[in-house]
């Protein structure tokens, strides 16, 4: 044992026992104090969830019952003030707005007219001095009023409309009630989350107050100052360990944004920590266990692996002073072993190998030369390849954006270019595309990058370049290939080569090189579908209509530009119908005289009213011949499976009657319900008459276009039967007064 213990040997037994009790300690600590900490985050990232959940219910909340306050006050009775139908009309109304735990209307005096539900001696009374009243009666505008005691004894808060005639004058107020202390819809928030006995969820107003609390007795009490009050009354969500009187607790909150309010959610640090403590018992355990298991496995390892391990190290020191040679002779079956026979190997390989380096570097360096040359160049046209184009494009738009510039991308496309190939070869067709290369290199200017795109499609990045330059660039480009003696071009359709041209500039357009990629392709798509042998610039009514929306209202956009992109993806025939309903809609309804809202519900609704056709398939979409009955009951479906997709979304709500009806005939032969006449909402008849046109007027898979004197006659046979004729009639007077653009 004695002469064992000297050089690795020793040095392996001592490095064993500090790595086995080390790693014992340590580890068990860590594990320890890692899942302490563990515990502790587990516990305050749930209470934050669950408090910015209940802060977001609360918002939520309270603007549904801002906006069922707003149509309430818009119901006929209400705005004329009708005290014999007032009581009854109220009562009908309560059920409806299903949010309210009260509704109060008072006329413009402040003098209660109407109170559901029931109670004697309501009716009558001055409310006058309340906030609610005051300030709607003189700002015109709704309000949330702080939590108080009502006349009823509740605690409340009230969401507050005014009620205007046709005039706009304010003419009373509605009041919808939430009580804080019963078991109501406002504590039903905080009930579906509070689902641990040992929680205490609270929920503090502007001053302190407590306006819910598990224990009900503190609430309309105030709070104790805290650095959890604090930052809620700076408007920070957030959690931490705080001491409260003795005892520590794990403390989640978040503020109630509209409202000012802020929530609270504790939970006693000694229920976070029960299962740490018991694994701390476990991990000690283990550990040393472990640790007793490692020393026995490595002390009696280290003698095999020590000596041979002398042997090796000899040979790399021999082979490292250029000694060829030598070969290690290691008696063993294991790991070792063969280890020692592939060093033998290797050290004859490179004798072998060392003569060939210096050759074969030689040519390697010339091959690279020839391979980044190949690599970025298309092997036809000579031009930059696809990816190089990539490459350059992504440097570019980082560029640009760090020096707040702008850069112009076109994608070009051979207009007929398969005709071409087919009457003359493809040989032919290679001519056409190396010298449409070279006259692309000689119009744009030495700092301007073209690349191939692929097949017939080339890209040109203008740097410093914005979308003017660009649409001039291109008319440039495109007016010259016109007018070039391309070898058979008096054979094409046109009797010329042309080219259809894509352009979309950063950041005018694009947020991002593949944004912008995207749309200088939908712009060429857009130049091959109206007429060819065109530069077409990026343009979408979304995008324009984002330009007087608010930062979430334009949020909501992109979304709706994602879902019509998806249905256009499926369904190359209806590339741009959505946006073209959606102008035909909001002509006839501003030319009716609908509201700023009503009209902003068609422009949204318009560009969703197919969205249902996602869960169709892409074989029925783009069926040439008749649909089955089992298809058509497909397509029947789509206005259902539309509505159920935007219900999701709560902002979009307003558009669902359009999405539903957009198909149900003046006749009532229409689907999905059969609905007729005035049983159809307005906006749906709308829409009808919109989908129609544009469908009569865009080519089909199933049906050729109709010209614009074809269309109009095809309106005024429908009128009655499929269209509300009085739609039609303004549709009309539109299109002959040339106030809309057909296509």
């Amino acid at each position: 044992m004695k002469s064992w213990l000297k050089g690795l040997n020793k040095e392996i037994l001592a490095l064993t026992l500090s790595v086995a009790l080390g790693a014992s300690f340590v580890l068990g600590v860590c594990a320890l104090l890692v899942f302490y900490q563990q515990s502790k985050e587990q516990v305050l990232d749930r209470n934050r969830e669950i408090a910015g959940y209940i802060s977001n219910e609360i918002n939520v909340r309270m603007s549904r019952a801002l906006n069922a306050g707003a149509l309430l006050a818009m119901d006929p009775a209400v705005r004329e003030m009708d005290s014999a139908v007032l009581q009854p009309e109220m009562r009908r109304l309560f059920p409806i707005a299903g949010i309210f735990d009260g509704l109060a209307l008072t006329d413009s005096k402040g003098e209660m007219v109407a109170f559901v539900p029931d109670q004697p001696g309501i009716i009558g009374l001055d409310l006058s001095q309340r906030s609610w009243v005051r300030e709607v009666l003189t700002s015109g505008q709704q309000f949330i009023s702080e939590p108080y005691i009502a006349a009823t004894g509740n605690e409340v808060v009230v969401t507050a409309t005014p009620v205007k005639d046709k005039t706009g004058k304010v003419i009373g107020v509605i009041g919808g009630s939430m009580d804080l202390k019963k078991s109501t819809k406002f504590s039903t928030i905080i009930s579906s989350r509070s689902y641990n006995p040992e929680m205490v969820i609270q929920i503090i107003d502007r001053k302190g107050m407590f306006i819910y609390n598990t224990d009900k007795q503190l609430i309309m009490k105030k709070a104790e100052p805290s650095i959890v009050t604090e930052a809620l009354f700076e408007g920070k969500a957030g959690a931490c360990a705080l001491e409260i009187g003795d005892e520590p607790y794990l403390i989640g909150y978040a503020p109630v944004e509209k409202l000012g309010w802020g929530v609270i959610v504790t939970y006693p640090s000694k229920a976070a920590f029960r299962s740490a403590i018991y694994l701390r018992n476990l991990i000690a355990i283990v550990t040393i266990l472990l640790s007793i298991l490692i020393f026995c496995i490595v002390y009696r390892e280290s003698k095999a692996i020590t000596k041979p391990l002398e042997k090796l190290m000899e040979g790399v020191k021999r082979v490292a002073d250029g000694d060829y040679h030598f070969n290690v002779n290691v008696s063993s079956n294991n790991e070792i072993g063969i280890l020692a026979d592939s060093f033998n190997a290797m050290v004859e390989r490179i004798k072998d190998m060392r003569e060939d380096i210096l050759e074969k570097q030689e040519k390697l360096e010339k091959a690279n030369i020839e391979l980044q040359i190949m690599a970025i160049t298309d092997g036809l046209t000579k031009l930059y390849n696809h990816r190089y184009f990539q490459d350059c494009l992504g440097k570019a738009v980082s560029l640009a954006q760090e020096e707040v510039k702008s850069i112009t991308l076109m994608i070009l496309d051979i207009d007929y270019f398969k005709y071409y190939n087919d009457l003359f070869g493809h040989q032919a067709g290679d001519k056409l595309l190396e010298e449409l290369a070279q006259l692309l290199i000689r119009e744009l200017g030495p700092n301007d990058m073209v690349a191939r795109y692929g097949g017939e499609e080339f890209t040109v990045i203008l740097y410093d370049s914005d979308n003017r330059n660009g649409i001039l660039a291109a008319e440039k480009i495109r007016a010259a290939v016109e007018a070039f003696p391309f070898p058979g071009r008096e054979q094409q359709p046109d009797g010329r080569v042309t080219v259809s041209i894509g352009v979309a500039s950063f950041p005018e357009n694009a947020k991002s090189k593949e944004e912008l990629v995207r749309l200088a392709d939908e712009a060429l798509y857009k130049a091959k579908c109206c007429s060819r042998n065109k530069v077409e610039l990026y343009f979408s009514v979304l995008d324009d209509l984002k330009h007087d929306l608010n930062k979430s209202e334009a949020e909501l956009i992109n979304s709706i530009k994602m879902l019509v992109r998806i249905i256009n993806a499926k369904d190359k025939y209806t590339f741009g119908h959505s946006e073209r309903v959606g102008k035909y809609a909001v002509s006839i309804a501003e030319a009716i005289g609908l509201t700023t809202e009503e009209v902003q519900t068609i422009r949204m609704g318009a560009f969703l009213h197919d969205v249902g056709k996602i869960e169709i398939s892409r074989s029925i979409l783009m069926k040439k011949g008749p649909l089955t009955e089992e298809e058509f009951e497909t397509i029947r479906q789509h206005p259902f499976w539309g509505a159920g997709i935007i219900k999701a979304v709560e902002s979009l709500h307003p558009t669902l009657p359009l999405i539903k009806y957009h198909h149900e005939r003046f006749d009532g032969t229409g689907y999905p319900l059969g609905l007729k006449e005035k049983q159809i909402p307005l906006q749906a008849r709308i829409m009808a008459v919109a989908d129609s046109f544009d469908a009569m007027t865009s080519n089909r898979p199933y049906t050729k276009s109709k010209n614009l004197d074809e269309a109009i006659e095809e309106l005024r046979k429908c009128s009655g039967t499929q269209f509300d004729p009085e739609v039609v009639d303004v549709f009309l007077s539109i299109l002959q007064a040339e106030k809309v653009k057909v296509g």
